[in-house]
């Protein structure tokens, strides 16, 4: 057992985690931003409807892909096993929310304020935004439950 606390709690292997998860994160991100912009484009250019409501074609391309994001960081980048997902599926989406107002936010200030060129200026509000919604999701969202005494003493066996 004190093999495997040394593992566990080895700072470099720890460090490498956050980076690996990291890099899966912004992967699943760039997946789904993908995502969103496909069902976007599908919705508003072969249906009239969806065209006339953009802003609801806007609404469920962002559902899609937020649900697709929390599937696959729960599953792969973060590998939670919490089966409580009716208490971790609202936070991820008010992470979510938060990043994108973050995103929002330093885009016009940038742009406006600072008379930075727009596409540098999203990339930076991007890096700001995804920095918030890993931290959150890793910390808050998919915190591991802690093991109370009995659990603890059972696994212990």
């Amino acid at each position: 057992m004190k093999i495997i606390d040394r593992i566990r709690n080895n700072r470099h292997l720890q460090e490498k985690l956050i980076i690996k998860e990291i890099v899966k994160f912004a992967l699943v991100g760039g997946f789904n931003t993908i995502l969103d912009f496909s069902v976007y484009i599908i919705l508003t250019r072969f249906w009239e409807f969806w065209q006339k409501n953009y802003l609801l074609a806007n609404f469920v391309s962002f559902s899609i892909a937020a649900t697709s994001s929390y599937i696959l960081n729960k599953t792969w980048t973060f590998r939670d096993k919490n089966k409580r997902i009716y208490i971790q599926y609202p936070k991820f989406i008010l992470v979510s929310v938060i990043g994108l107002l973050i995103n929002e936010t330093v885009l016009y200030i940038l742009v406006t304020h600072l008379v930075i060129y727009d596409l540098l200026a999203k990339i930076c509000a991007v890096g700001i935004a995804m920095f918030w919604n890993f931290s959150a999701n890793k910390f808050w969202t998919f915190k591991p439950e802690k093991k109370n005494r009995g659990e603890l003493s059972d696994s212990l066996n």
